[in-house]
């Protein structure tokens, strides 16, 4: 996925991830944040070969870099000097309050399940 232009609202944020894991449906993985070759991955990056959750591939769209932290053993996503957890950027990328949130990224939630909320937030009603 790489971005002309970075998307600013959660619709557009949703609409990309949409783009990138039906093109690529295999670049969807609940289980993890994101998986990578490198220590972080840039906005801009080829992530043909990455695999992410929902929270990762919205924070990835949104413009956060994402970063593993061996010392802490944690992923983080970047921006602007603000360091948040992958999932709290995600989060506010796709405009989700904090159960939902919690909802959508949990490592056992149904991918199929995560799309049609993506294409929800994507195609409001």
């Amino acid at each position: 996925m790489s971005l002309a232009k970075i998307p600013s609202t959660p619709t557009e944020v949703a609409a990309a991830v949409l783009e990138v894991v039906e093109t690529n449906p295999d670049g969807l993985d609940m289980s993890a944040w994101f998986s990578s070759q490198g220590d972080a991955i840039q906005p801009g990056d080829d992530v043909s070969n990455t695999t992410m959750c929902v929270a990762g591939w919205a924070a990835h769209a949104a413009g956060w870099t994402l970063v593993y932290d061996d010392t802490e053993g944690r992923s983080y996503a970047e921006q602007d000097g603000v360091r948040l957890y992958v999932r709290e950027a995600g989060r506010l990328a796709l405009g989700l309050n904090r159960a939902r949130a919690a909802v959508l990224f949990a490592s056992d939630y149904p991918a199929g399940a995560a799309l049609a909320v993506l294409r929800h937030i994507a195609n409001p009603p």
